[in-house]
C-alpha cells in the first residue's frame, strides 16, 4: 500500500466517523448526534438542559447574555439560585457536547455546529417552497414544555409557536390550493386535514 492509498483511507474513515448535530423542535423535542444513518439521542423531552439549547440555538448569533438566560428559565428562583443553576446547565452540556461546545463568560455562545428543523422550515418558507415546508411540519414547536418558574421561556415558545404555525398555515392552503387545481383531491384533502389538525380553533382549517 504506498501513502496515497494511506491517506484514502484516513479520509474515508474520517468521513463515515463524522458526526453532525441535529436539533428537532417541530412536534418533538430531541437533540441528535447523526452519524452516517444512526442517530444517538443525547437529550430529549421537556427539560431545562434542552431548553437552555434550544434558545441558544435559535437566539440570533446563537448568544445571550447570563442574566438574560437566567431571568429566562430561573426568573422565580432568585438571582443565586438561578446562577447556580445555570452554572450547573451549562456544565451539563459541555460534558455532553464537548468542554468548547458553549464558550463565553457574561455572554454566553452556542459554539457547535446544529441543524435546526425550525430554521429549515423558516428557509424554505423564504426561498417559496411551500411543498417542502407542509413536510417539514410535524407539529407545534418545542411542545410539551411547562415550568412555574420560566414564565420568559414560555412566552417565548408559545410566540414561536404561533409564528411557525402561521408559516405552515400560509404554505398549506397553498399547496391545498394547487392540488385541488390540479385535480390531486386525495392529496389536497390529507394536507388539508393536517392543517385543520395544527389549529382545531382556526376556521380557515375547517
Amino acid at each position: 500500500m504506498n501513502a496515497s492509498d494511506s491517506e484514502s483511507d484516513v479520509t474515508r474513515a474520517t468521513d463515515a466517523d463524522a458526526a453532525t448535530l441535529h436539533l428537532r423542535t417541530l412536534g418533538d423535542s430531541q437533540l441528535l448526534r447523526r452519524r452516517g444513518e444512526c442517530d444517538e439521542v443525547l437529550l430529549h423531552g421537556a427539560n431545562k438542559a434542552l431548553a437552555l439549547f434550544t434558545y441558544l440555538a435559535c437566539a440570533p448569533g446563537r448568544g445571550a447574555t447570563r442574566e438574560h438566560l437566567q431571568d429566562l428559565l430561573w426568573e422565580r428562583q432568585g438571582p443565586e439560585r438561578a446562577q447556580g443553576a445555570l452554572r450547573t446547565y451549562l456544565w451539563k452540556l459541555r460534558t455532553i457536547l464537548g468542554a468548547n461546545a458553549i464558550i463565553g463568560d457574561e455572554y454566553v455562545v452556542l459554539a457547535v455546529a446544529c441543524e435546526v428543523d425550525r430554521d429549515q422550515l423558516v428557509e424554505a418558507a423564504d426561498r417559496g417552497d411551500a411543498g417542502s415546508v407542509v413536510a417539514m411540519y410535524s407539529g407545534d414547536f418545542f411542545p410539551a414544555f411547562t415550568q412555574p418558574d420560566s414564565p420568559q421561556f414560555d412566552l417565548w415558545v408559545q410566540s414561536e409557536r404561533l409564528r411557525l404555525r402561521g408559516i405552515f398555515s400560509r404554505c398549506a392552503e397553498r399547496v391545498v390550493g394547487a392540488a385541488v387545481d390540479s385535480g390531486r383531491f386525495r392529496d389536497a384533502l390529507m394536507i388539508a386535514r393536517k392543517l385543520r389538525d395544527s389549529d382545531p380553533m382556526d376556521e380557515s382549517g375547517w
